[in-house]
């Protein structure tokens, strides 16, 4: 399962195309974020401070999937649970993010019942 849905990642040459669709969708995400939320009028990023702003928010993404795609793993699971993400924030040393990365998990679930009641 690729386009949005988090899933244990599959094997082989396989992988490969699987991490490099889910560093192509978070690059297209944080410059979205950058371009419509972070940049005021009056004011741009650098070429150069937007790409490593993009550069570190990937890291940071492929880390907690990495580690999130492991604990799933290790309890047999073939699905990224917001449980998952919850321990793989804590374990990596970001336990101040689980509440706000909950939340919004949550906000982001309701967003996605109204859309389908349409």
């Amino acid at each position: 399962m690729l386009p949005g849905h988090l899933s244990t990642a599959p094997s082989g040459f396989d992988r490969l195309l699987y991490y490099s669709y889910i560093n192509f969708q978070s690059i297209a995400t944080v410059q979205k974020i950058i371009t419509e939320i972070l940049t005021t009028p009056g004011v741009t990023f650098a070429r150069d401070a937007r790409d490593l702003l993009i550069d570190c928010c990937v890291e940071f993404i492929t880390l907690i999937s990495s580690e999130a795609n492991e604990i799933a793993e290790k309890e047999a699971k073939k699905t990224i649970a917001p449980d998952h993400i919850d321990k793989a924030l804590r374990e990596l040393g970001f336990p101040e993010y689980v509440q706000e990365v909950l939340t919004v998990a949550g906000e982001h679930k309701e967003q996605l019942k109204v859309r389908l009641s349409l």
